[in-house]
């Protein structure tokens, strides 16, 4: 189990590459299900392991050409490698 952990505007960067229309469904879901309301300005979202490196490589494969999204791709493998 992975539990990333998101400030909200990267958790809105997030949102905007789940929710895009050829990203699957089944991750859109899973972010939509698992995220937690925001405390302290974090919002958690607790996913399996092979959803977390799904959800990043999908993250990385957008970031191409968009810093925001390459630094939200660099902070989800660092906190998938920490687990």
């Amino acid at each position: 189990m992975v539990t990333y952990q998101f400030t909200v505007e990267q958790f809105q960067r997030l949102l905007s590459v789940v929710l895009a229309n050829d990203a699957p469904d089944e991750l859109a879901n899973l972010v939509l299900l698992a995220c937690t309301r925001p405390k302290n300005g974090v919002i958690s979202v607790p996913v399996p392991s092979l959803d977390a490196r799904a959800l990043r490589e999908l993250v990385q494969s957008r970031s191409i050409g968009e810093p925001a999204l390459s630094a939200l791709a660099d902070l989800m493998a660092r906190q998938v490698d920490a687990t």
